[in-house]
């Protein structure tokens, strides 16, 4: 009964039901494709350090044979588990709910997932909170805004990306608990589409970030395995600049015979 009163909530912010064949594919490009992974990815782990300490932190990211996104785990210095996400897809691939434990704030939140594949949107809606993020796709499945609804609040705008005529991020805008604006991220891409500079300016408080990404090494598919972040925070006058060194460990499922090969 409870999900069922959640999934009249939803219908009524998008009213136009998916078929039944319907996946989330047809709305969104698929994690593997946003993340800029090439080839057929089966999982990647990141091991990442500031300033060359001893202290490593670790982020694992499983994906199915299509592309989505099964799980994300991420670990503290002591390898101690921090934050746990996973998706959960229907018997037609299609994905149905996600669930995050945020194990470092002691937050848990769990999501079912419906489509609107008309006005090229998907909601999610917290089983907890019953707050609603509608996520809206250009027709190239590009995210472009996310709207939230909360419990007898008028929807308020989320996050918005402007994009290029290729669909290369430009600029990223991120919106507060009442709508106003809480941060602009500007964007740099390299002619492989890769990040190479991100300008972020904060407009409730006094501080900018200038992140800039040299990639060192890179596998037979063209995917990252070393990165240099080189990051500064101006914040109150006070200028504070520290590196984080990337490492990746990318395993592949086996290509299929002329598809999908290395470069």
């Amino acid at each position: 009964m409870r999900l069922y009163v959640y999934l009249l909530c939803v219908s009524a912010v998008l009213p136009s039901a998916a078929q039944a064949d319907t996946s989330h594919l047809d709305i969104a490009r698929s994690s593997r494709e946003t993340a800029s992974l090439q080839g057929p990815v089966m999982k990647v782990e990141e091991e990442y350090a500031y300033e060359l300490s001893d202290r490593k932190y670790r982020e694992i990211r499983a994906y199915d044979e299509a592309g989505n996104l099964k799980y994300r785990k991420k670990f503290n210095y002591k390898d101690e588990l921090t934050y746990f996400a996973t998706n959960t897809f229907n018997e037609a691939g299609c994905m149905i709910r996600q669930r995050v434990e945020d194990i470092r704030h002691g937050t848990t939140n769990d999501y079912d997932i419906v489509l609107n594949v008309p006005t090229r949107q998907m909601a999610y809606q917290c089983r907890i909170t019953g707050d609603i993020e509608i996520v809206t796709y250009n027709p190239d499945r590009c995210n472009t805004s996310t709207t939230i609804k909360r419990k007898r609040k008028k929807p308020l705008p989320y996050s918005k990306y402007k994009r290029d005529s290729d669909n290369v991020s430009l600029s990223y805008t991120r919106y507060d608990e009442d709508g106003r604006v809480k941060y602009v991220s500007v964007y740099r891409h390299d002619d492989q589409q890769r990040l190479t500079r991100a300008a972020i300016s904060y407009k409730q408080e006094d501080r900018k970030d200038l992140n800039e990404y040299e990639y060192l090494a890179v596998d037979a598919y063209g995917n990252w395995t070393q990165r240099l972040l080189k990051i500064k925070t101006i914040q109150d006058g006070t200028e504070k600049n520290y590196d984080k060194f990337s490492t990746r460990t990318i395993e592949y499922y086996p290509a299929a015979e002329n598809e999908n090969e290395p470069l």
